[in-house]
Order: C-alpha cells, then structure tokens, then sequence
C-alpha cells in the first residue's frame, strides 16, 4: 500500500507501482481524505483537525485485497501509518 503525504497525490507512485507489480506485488495507492481526488471526504473548515479519521480510513482499506500488508508512505502518511499500526497492536494485543 503506497501512501502519499500531505501535498502529494497517488500519481507520486506512477513509476514505483509498476516496479512492485512487476515484482509479483498486488499494488494499491490510499489518498488521505481531503487530498487531491478524495477532497470531498475531507473534513470541513470547521472541524478540529485529528489524526482519527485518517487512521480509521487507513485501518480498513487492506481490507479490500490480500493479506500481508506493506504498507509506504511519507510525510503525514508516514505518521497516520504509524498510528494505524500502534492503534491495531493495541486491539490485538
């Protein structure tokens, strides 16, 4: 799973995702909520701003394919994907 930080888009993997599918990995990129072409899942202009809904988009979208999970990203990706992670250790654990 490729995920793009704040001012980045899915297409920031349009040559990695290749190289990974090629490699015999199934390749899915998440925009965050309110980024890019998933603007309108974003919060609006009154809302705190929290790491919350962002975890919780990113905890179930693996859901939809296979299982490991690889998941990269950078910039804010990187911090809500290590929140989703501490987040599911906790229920699991």
């Amino acid at each position: 799973m490729l995920l793009p930080g704040a001012t980045g888009s899915k297409e920031d993997f349009v040559l990695l995702a290749p190289l990974l599918a090629d490699a015999g990995h199934f390749v899915q990129s998440h925009e965050l909520a309110g980024h890019y072409q998933a603007c309108a899942a974003g919060p609006g202009g009154t809302e705190p701003w929290d790491y919350a809904p962002f975890v919780a988009d990113l905890i179930v979208f693996p859901d939809a394919g296979p299982t490991p999970v690889h998941v990269l990203g950078y910039s804010i990706a990187g911090i809500v994907a290590e929140l989703a992670l501490a987040a599911l250790y906790r229920v699991a654990g």
